[in-house]
């Protein structure tokens, strides 16, 4: 029978320890692998949004390129007056204007052609062939879709058929209409982009491969003008087409397509109705959450066998002892248990409970020693721990604890002692001498019992003398639970001497904070909490300060500083450290230190009105969102209100700090604009980075690493490329000046440093420049001799 026992305790103890393991590791590893799975998610989602959000930025900048020559080519001098008469131009303005579009549009490699429509003469010129009527153009249809309708198109993605005996080519087709110095529209600039290599400089840019899973489509018509990815992705986009009105763009969002299930993220390029989407398939996140979850489980079932041998361990450990304990102290319980057939549970409990009986009998003879036992029936009251019966009171008069009057309150002393102990006093001695000192000053002029707390602070129970009763019942006291302004003005005085000692003897204050009145002593624990409550707001607290219940508890509104609050702002903002300093003060002295409001609600307003300085300054721009504002919100952290002040003007000058350090960055692109200007305007002198660095005003160092910073080049390396560019103008001038010449007019004394720094930049020698543009030139004249 013994062993069916021992076996069964020791099966109980066993699955207990069973359980801790089991339990924990696998609630642990649950939420592990939800978490996992949430952030896995997260990434493909934040993956998505950041691809499209750039592959959006990139096409939609390719498109301004685009957009950008036209605007070039419309801005071209010899045009406006070719567009406003060109009956009066010569063969010659047509041709300078055609080797013009055709130069600016070849450049690129995308571009396929460009014609110019004018209005006037009912005219068309291209890039490639020349003059033609409008009637007779080959190309009147698009010429027609930009000039005439309602709702003008911003492209048209076609193909382009010049002649029957050439391809067509699939072109985009950009429109611009051009107006002269007036207000009307005098032609209208088209200029075809082929469609392929438009696409193909997208993809080289973004540094697309075939399974990056992009799409661009035409929202207009549902045509897929572009495909960088598997051919299965093309039924999600067309589901995110379906589905747009319930699919918000720039979000990710997961849709199902032939059985397969996709992350899919798109956004609208404006104003040309194109959609960029990308597709990422379901099975690389199921893949990648699966071998998580498989190595997690495995984890697990180690973990749990380990927790299995353990829990064996520590059952067998710990019942071998309980068996001796058992066997050890069964002679001890014999008599008590003998006629009884007990387990070993019951057995020990038993035997526990004899224990406690004897050790409460020990009790209840030392709770009469009256010296001990006072300090404990006081802490049993203020916490409500005592029964409300005729035996408490008597327990409380054999003790000596007796008070005439019927009405009491409880005040809370909190010394100020941590802030100035040295390390490792405990100040067992001051807090005794406050408390004795406290206790014997409360007793001058009324009945008080006392009682150490935790946190270093002393609870006193007051009786309210008996001649004052009758004023309390004429203000109705007892229902209002207030102390009238005589009786706060005497324990004020009394606090006050308190604090005279203790900065006499040790210089140290006292704070002090009184709870409502009761009318039944075994009430005072509502007066405890109160009083407890007046520490809350210690923050808007002088050192030695009393706060009373009504101070506390008061139902008058307070106005809320918006001046201030403006003033601050302004401080901050202009970095004027005194003006914020003195916003503070102005401050504390109308809301703290003149006690005309209710603490709650002090309190409350300073919190609101910083954090409404803070959000001012975030939503006006300035950089704050790393820096920490939660503690500023703690106020009640401070033990007075010179700690308050303190707080309030490190965090503020913290603040302002931040907002310098954030303006010397700026100041940085300053110097940049300063430093291109004096090369743009200096480079036909030579000049150093050392004379640069001293006309901007920083060192040459700090000049190289924020203008390689922000250009990406170095000073002496811009300068160098500005020059070259004016010694190509000035190769190509009429003048016709000597190589000697023109490298002293870009700040090259020595031709030979001029040869050698434009070959590097040109790949060519000044010279070779030069006979290939004159060359050139001359063909263009025969050309233009053979037109007319």
């Amino acid at each position: 029978m013994r062993y069916g026992l021992k076996l069964t305790w020791f099966k109980k103890i066993m699955l207990f320890f069973l359980i801790v393991v089991v339990i924990p590791t696998v609630s642990i590893s649950s939420m592990y692998i939800y978490n996992y799975t949430s952030e896995l998610q997260d990434k493909y989602n934040k993956q998505l949004d950041t691809d499209v959000h750039n592959f959006s930025s990139q096409l939609q900048l390719l498109i301004n390129q685009i957009d950008g020559l036209s605007l070039q080519l419309s801005l071209q001098t010899n045009l406006n007056s070719l567009l406003s008469s060109p009956e009066s131009a010569g063969k010659y303005d047509y041709y300078v204007l055609q080797n013009y579009l055709r130069d600016q549009t070849s450049v690129n490699g995308i571009t396929d052609s460009a014609y110019i429509y004018f209005q006037l003469s009912d005219r068309v010129l291209t890039t490639n062939e020349g003059m033609y009527d409008l009637k007779s153009f080959y190309d009147k249809s698009l010429l027609d879709g930009f000039l005439t309708g309602d709702s003008r198109p911003e492209y048209q993605v076609r193909e382009l058929k010049r002649d029957p005996s050439r391809p067509p080519v699939e072109v985009i087709s950009f429109g611009r209409t051009l107006h002269s110095t007036g207000k009307y529209a005098l032609g209208e600039l088209v200029i075809n982009v082929k469609k392929d290599e438009f696409f193909e400089a997208f993809k080289k840019i973004v540094q697309l491969d075939e399974q990056s899973g992009v799409f661009i489509v035409d929202l207009k018509n549902g045509r897929t003008l572009f495909r960088s990815g598997e051919g299965s992705g093309a039924e999600a986009v067309a589901d995110v087409l379906a589905q747009s009105a319930s699919l918000k763009q720039g979000q990710t969002a997961t849709v199902k397509s032939n059985g397969r299930k996709y992350f899919i993220n798109y956004q609208t390029i404006q104003p040309h109705s194109w959609m960029l989407a990308k597709v990422m398939p379901y099975d690389s996140y199921e893949r990648e959450a699966a071998a998580r979850l498989k190595i997690t489980v495995a984890t697990n079932g180690v973990v749990i066998m380990i927790g299995f041998l353990l829990s064996y361990l520590f059952a067998l450990a710990i019942y071998s002892p309980w068996r001796e304990i058992v066997t050890r102290y069964q002679s001890i319980f014999r008599t008590a248990t003998q006629n009884q057939s007990l387990d070993e549970y019951s057995f020990i409990r038993k035997g526990i409970d004899s224990i406690l009986d004897e050790n409460n009998q020990i009790k209840s003879a030392i709770d009469q020693v009256e010296p001990l036992v006072r300090h404990k029936l006081i802490y049993d009251l203020l916490n409500g721990s005592i029964p409300h019966n005729s035996w408490t009171s008597r327990l409380l008069e054999q003790n000596g604890i007796r008070f005439n009057s019927p009405y009491f309150t409880v005040c809370i002393v909190a010394p100020e002692l941590k802030s100035s102990l040295k390390e490792g006093d405990t100040g067992r001695e001051i807090h005794l001498f406050l408390f004795g000192l406290t206790e014997n000053v409360f007793r001058t002029r009324m009945a008080a019992a006392g009682t150490l707390l935790d946190e270093d602070r002393y609870a006193f129970i007051l009786g309210l003398p008996e001649e004052a009763s009758a004023k309390y019942r004429d203000e109705a006291v007892v229902g209002a639970g207030l102390i009238n302004e005589t009786w706060r003005h005497i324990l004020n005085e009394l606090c006050r001497t308190v604090n005279e000692t203790a900065l006499t003897r040790f210089d140290r204050s006292l704070q002090f904070s009184f709870g409502n009145v009761c009318s039944d002593i075994l009430d005072v624990q509502e007066s405890h909490k109160h009083a407890k409550r007046g520490f809350k707001y210690k923050a808007l607290l002088n050192k030695s300060d009393a706060v009373f219940f009504t101070n506390t508890t008061c139902k008058k509104t307070i106005p809320y500083p918006i001046s201030l609050q403006k003033v601050l702002a302004e401080g901050i903002k202009s970095g004027n450290r005194k003006q914020t300093g003195e916003a503070i003060s102005s401050l504390l002295q109308q809301y703290v230190h003149e006690r005309k409001f209710p603490l709650d609600k002090v309190q409350q307003m300073i919190v609101i009105l910083l954090s409404a300085v803070i959000h001012e300054l975030i939503r006006e721009g300035y950089e704050l969102e790393e820096l920490e504002t939660e503690h500023v919100l703690r106020i009640d952290d401070c033990s007075n209100n010179v700690e308050l002040e303190t707080l309030l003007r490190e965090y503020l000058g913290s603040i302002i700090t931040r907002l310098e350090a954030c303006s010397d960055q700026k100041s940085d692109n300053i110097y940049v604009a300063r430093t291109i200007r004096f090369m743009e305007e200096n480079y036909a002198s030579n000049i150093s980075i050392g004379d640069i660095a001293g006309e901007v005003g920083v060192s040459p160092n700090y000049l190289s690493r924020i203008f390689k910073a922000e250009t990406g080049i170095s000073p002496l390396e811009y300068l160098t490329r500005c020059r070259m560019e004016h010694g190509k103008r000035l190769l190509l001038d009429e003048n016709r000046y000597a190589l000697q010449e023109i490298g002293q007019q870009i700040g090259y004394h020595d031709v030979q440093s001029f040869i050698r720094f434009f070959k590097k930049h040109e790949s060519v020698t000044p010279s070779v420049y030069r006979k290939s543009a004159l060359s050139e030139g001359r063909r263009k004249g025969h050309i233009l001799n053979d037109i007319q």
